[in-house]
């Protein structure tokens, strides 16, 4: 199923917007994902056991994409995915 939106807003009082965990957001052409009036970005997070054991099966795309980030609380570093490696 796909949804075409041109903005999402959340609802108060927190303004948040929750997608399921095996959900992609995909962003296209000159699109972009804008995060604004916030003091924080939420990154996903875990040890290094926990994202080895994590295996993306519900997800269409099925793997990770150059740039994504993450949060290793077992390095306690931030970790940035490229050409296959997740590196901090």
């Amino acid at each position: 199923m796909k949804l075409r939106v041109q903005n999402i807003q959340g609802l108060t009082p927190n303004f948040t917007v929750t997608i399921d965990e095996d959900s992609d957001m995909a962003f296209k052409g000159g699109s972009e994902l804008r995060v604004t009036n916030q003091s924080a970005l939420p990154l996903p997070f875990g040890t290094t056991t926990a994202f080895a054991a994590r295996q993306i099966t519900h997800s269409p795309r099925r793997g990770y994409e150059n740039g994504e980030l993450r949060y290793n609380l077992s390095t306690q570093k931030l970790e940035v995915f490229n050409n296959g490696v997740w590196s901090g």
